[in-house]
């Protein structure tokens, strides 16, 4: 007995290297894991942002579109989503492009997230930020589409 009691450590608690190795290791592991995580998360966060733009800008242009086709009497009534993901939006015509742009607002830059191109040349939005977003499409009176409060 008095032998094995030799091949003792004298000091109490060490700790290997192999041990110390496999925590940093798993550390690395999780690290990556969460970053991806992280990462996937944002992009799936931002594709959806530009989906429901596009929903928008797509469910918009096309009531201009119908309503520019059809002529003088028809008047749309649509409801638009209130926000997109919490965020604020505003919805914009680049006469140039002929183009219904969706823009978050309060970003720096504000680009646009989301376009649909519509066939008229001219379209009054006139009064359509900061609205319950229920919009009336309608002739105007001087025979410009005009997107308004009902």
């Amino acid at each position: 007995m008095a032998v094995l009691k030799s091949f003792r450590p004298k000091e109490k608690g060490f700790f290997s290297i192999d041990a110390l190795f496999a925590i940093i290791l798993l550390l690395l592991t999780l690290t990556t894991l969460v970053n991806l995580y992280s990462g996937r998360r944002s992009m799936a966060r931002e594709t959806r942002e530009r989906l429901e733009g596009e929903i928008i800008a797509q469910k918009l242009a096309g009531a201009i579109n119908i309503v520019h086709a059809s002529g003088n009497p028809l008047t749309l009534n649509l409801h638009l989503t209130e926000n997109i993901i919490g965020r604020d939006y505003t919805v914009q015509f680049d006469e140039d492009a002929r183009e219904i742009l969706i823009k978050f607002t309060g970003d720096g830059q504000n680009p646009s997230f989301a376009r649909a191109s519509v066939v008229v040349d001219e379209l009054d939005l006139a009064g359509l930020e900061n609205v319950s977003r229920k919009i009336r499409v309608c002739w105007g009176d001087d025979n410009i589409v005009e997107v308004k409060n009902p």
